[in-house]
């Protein structure tokens, strides 16, 4: 899927710097795979999962792209470029799999392109904010709704390509995820993806929970001061036998003298 993306889109962004994520999850949000990417673009993958199930309860259907960019509502993404489409994967009417691909846009709408605009007083100043949105229904692209994002952005069909690029990518996945229940049984596919992704969690990131909770409370002493930071500067053996005869405090950074 990433591969893809980089070589599909049009943007620098997402073809040399390498800025997409793509990644399947299972329905209720636990990870299944998600390779070489950006993790501040996939880890609040869960909780978008989670919103959007919750905005549009049974109303998801094979087909459906939900776009969302918000990371106040719904997408939980870095920021507003970063556009994230997610597409559901069904098998025998049950919902089984989510797939995203999100990336890094050439421009949201904002004040400046790209999307970084420091001196924002707020949010809007720096784009369409978007919530979890269908922008294709049942493979039917909602063409007011596309009309209107692309006719608030820079370079709308710049990024028109890259959209189509990413939309297409979430397309690529499904034709094998939906050979996996039909070859296994679906009763142990949810159990074993969730337990084989339980079990990557633990060994990731062990539970040290209860030796914190017995770890004596940290005191300076004179055996265990406050941890000091020691700045490197430049030695002058002449200047600090200077300091130490007048009292003076030896700088910590010696100034770099300047060449050329």
């Amino acid at each position: 899927m990433r591969g893809m993306v980089t070589r599909t889109s049009q943007s620098y962004l997402m073809a040399t710097l390498k800025d997409p994520s793509v990644g399947v999850w299972l329905a209720d949000g636990s990870t299944v795979a998600v390779p070489e990417g950006l993790p501040g673009q996939f880890l609040g993958t869960p909780f978008a999962i989670a919103s959007i199930r919750e905005k549009f309860k049974d109303n998801l259907h094979p087909g459906d792209v939900i776009m969302t960019n918000d990371p106040y509502h719904g997408g939980h993404n870095t920021h507003l470029p970063d556009w994230g489409f997610f597409r559901p994967i069904f098998f025998e009417g049950e919902l089984v799999f989510f797939t995203l691909v999100r990336g890094h846009m050439m421009g949201t709408g904002g004040s400046f392109p790209g999307g970084y605009f420091a001196n924002a007083y707020d949010i809007i100043a720096k784009g369409l904010c978007i919530p979890p949105l269908k922008v294709i229904k049942q493979g039917v692209e909602d063409a007011d709704l596309t009309e209107l994002i692309f006719n608030n952005v820079r370079w709308p069909d710049e990024i028109r390509i890259d959209t189509n690029a990413m939309i297409a990518t979430t397309k690529v996945r499904p034709g094998v995820l939906g050979r996996i229940p039909q070859r296994r049984a679906r009763r142990w596919l949810h159990p074993a993806l969730s337990s084989r992704t339980q079990s990557r969690k633990c060994a990731a990131a062990p539970d040290r929970s209860s030796a914190v909770r017995s770890a004596p409370p940290w005191s300076p002493s004179p055996a265990r001061p406050w941890p000091q930071r020691h700045w490197p500067r430049r030695h002058d053996n002449a200047k600090d036998a200077q300091h130490r005869a007048t009292g003076e405090q030896t700088p910590r950074c010696a100034p770099i003298p300047a060449y050329g």
